[in-house]
C-alpha cells in the first residue's frame, strides 16, 4: 500500500492535477472569447444549485442526465465495449412510452404548468386499483377520491408538507395582490416553526422530568422507571428495557430457525 502511495497514487494525483489546470485555464479563455458560448449550470433565484424553487427549503433537485450525456454513454458502451456487464440496449420503447403518460413542459408554447407529484408520499390505501362510477352532473374533487379510497384519508393539497406554500398558490390565483399573500405565507411560516419548536421544547422537558438525576460529584447517575408490562406478551416490545440496545433474533438462539419460504402464493 505505501508502495502505491508513494509511486502511482503520485502520478494520478499530479495528472489530475494538470487536467484540472487545463480545464480551468480552457475556461477562462472561453470567458475572455465573446465568439465562444459556454453552457453553464443553471443560475438560481437563491444562489444555490439545488433549490430551483426560492420559497421552498424543503425541495432540493439533483441534476440529471441531459440527452447529449445518454448518447455518449450509449457509445462507449454500445460501440467501445468499454463495460462488459452493460449487455443491453437502451430501452428506448419503454422510456418513449413514460414519456407519453407523464405530463410534460415546453418553453416555447407552454400553457399550463403541471402540478408536481414527487413531493405527495403515495398512501398504500391507494394503491390498490378501484372503479367508482360517478355522474357525469358531479364535479368530482380531489375530496371525493380521497373518500373513495378511505373515509379518513386526506387529499393531497392537505396531505402535502407544505401546506403554506399550497395557501400561497390559492391565495395568487384566487386574485389576491404579491404582498398580501407573501405576508400571510411569512405569517403562517413563523407560526408553525414556533409551533413545532414549542412541541419539541415540551416533549424534551416531559422526557427531562421522568428521569431522576444524582449528582455523585465525578458522575451523574440517571434512574428512570419502567414496568414489567411494557415489554409485551413476548418480552420484546419497544418500551421495554434494553430495547434501544437491540433486541436478537430468535433465529439467533438454540432450537430456532429462520422461516423459510417453500412456495409462492400467487
Amino acid at each position: 500500500m505505501f508502495a502505491w502511495l508513494q509511486g502511482k497514487s503520485v502520478q494520478m494525483e499530479y495528472l489530475a492535477q494538470t487536467v484540472a489546470d487545463q480545464n480551468n485555464r480552457r475556461i477562462d479563455e472561453n470567458d475572455k472569447d465573446p465568439s465562444i458560448k459556454r453552457i453553464s449550470a443553471p443560475q438560481y433565484v437563491t444562489g444555490e444549485r439545488e433549490r430551483p424553487f426560492p420559497m421552498n427549503n424543503l425541495f432540493k433537485s439533483a441534476p440529471v442526465l441531459s440527452d447529449r450525456s445518454k448518447n455518449i454513454i450509449h457509445k462507449k458502451i454500445m460501440e467501445e465495449n468499454r463495460s462488459v456487464k452493460a449487455g443491453r440496449e437502451l430501452a428506448k420503447p419503454y422510456a418513449y412510452a413514460v414519456y407519453a403518460m407523464l405530463p410534460k413542459s415546453y418553453i416555447e408554447n407552454a400553457k399550463e404548468p403541471h402540478e408536481n407529484i414527487n413531493d405527495v408520499h403515495a398512501h398504500r390505501y391507494t394503491m390498490q386499483q378501484l372503479f367508482l362510477p360517478v355522474a357525469e352532473s358531479k364535479r368530482f374533487t380531489r375530496e371525493d377520491a380521497a373518500r373513495a379510497f378511505h373515509r379518513n384519508l386526506l387529499p393531497a393539497d392537505k396531505r402535502l408538507p407544505i401546506p403554506e406554500l399550497v395557501q400561497y398558490e390559492k391565495d395568487r390565483l384566487g386574485g389576491k395582490g404579491l404582498a398580501d399573500s407573501m405576508g400571510r405565507l411569512l405569517k403562517d411560516t413563523t407560526a408553525m416553526e414556533q409551533n413545532m419548536a414549542e412541541r419539541i421544547k415540551a416533549r424534551e422537558e416531559r422526557d427531562a422530568a421522568r428521569v431522576t438525576k444524582v449528582e455523585s460529584g465525578r458522575f451523574q447517575f440517571r434512574f428512570q422507571n419502567f414496568e414489567v408490562e411494557d415489554v409485551g406478551r413476548d418480552g420484546r416490545g419497544k418500551k421495554g428495557t434494553g430495547w434501544r440496545y437491540g433486541v436478537p433474533l430468535y433465529d439467533r438462539q438454540r432450537g430456532h430457525t429462520r422461516e423459510v419460504p417453500e412456495k409462492v402464493g400467487i
